[in-house]
């Protein structure tokens, strides 16, 4: 999700913003879960994700929904990381017990994201909407890597048991 502030946040260019990776996923229960993603932003503008949705859909059905709890902030020029507090919402937990779940496919056309995201940048707010998205076009459209957000579905799984 913050590599759209990069996108949408005004006077401010894409290459400015660059995310260098997840440094930790702390699960603290089934629902809330914590990122810690570390962000170069060398823009002159202090970044904020205000609002996130994202609805997970694996094979065609719905795996999670994963929802902002409370906005975030980036200073601007810095090199920082960056808590993302996360709720998660499991559409089916019998998946996880079943164990459907396990081994995400490795085919990123198999994942689908469907959400919306508030940024804020400066004095401009805007609103972005993605609908059926595969997994490979959200991170070629927004940048980040797709083993690391399977890694991440992965850890939290693994983080349950």
């Amino acid at each position: 999700m913050i590599v759209v502030l990069v996108l949408f946040a005004s006077c401010i260019r894409p290459e400015d913003v660059r995310i260098l990776g997840v440094e930790q996923v702390g699960i603290r229960s089934l629902a809330r879960t914590d990122l810690a993603v570390r962000v170069d932003n060398r823009s002159n503008r202090k970044l904020a994700l205000r609002e996130g949705r994202m609805q997970i859909v694996v094979n065609e059905k719905p795996l999670a929904e994963i929802m902002l709890r409370e906005p975030v902030e980036i200073a601007r020029r810095t090199e920082s990381t960056v808590q993302i507090p996360l709720q998660v919402k499991l559409n089916n937990p019998l998946l996880l017990l079943s164990g459907l779940v396990r081994g995400l496919p490795s085919d990123p056309s198999q994942i689908m994201l469907t959400g919306e995201v508030v940024v804020k940048g400066g004095c401009m707010k805007k609103k972005l909407k993605f609908d059926k998205m595969t997994l490979s076009d959200f991170m070629r459209t927004f940048g980040g890597d797709q083993k690391q957000l399977i890694n991440f579905l992965e850890q939290w799984q693994d983080g349950l048991f």
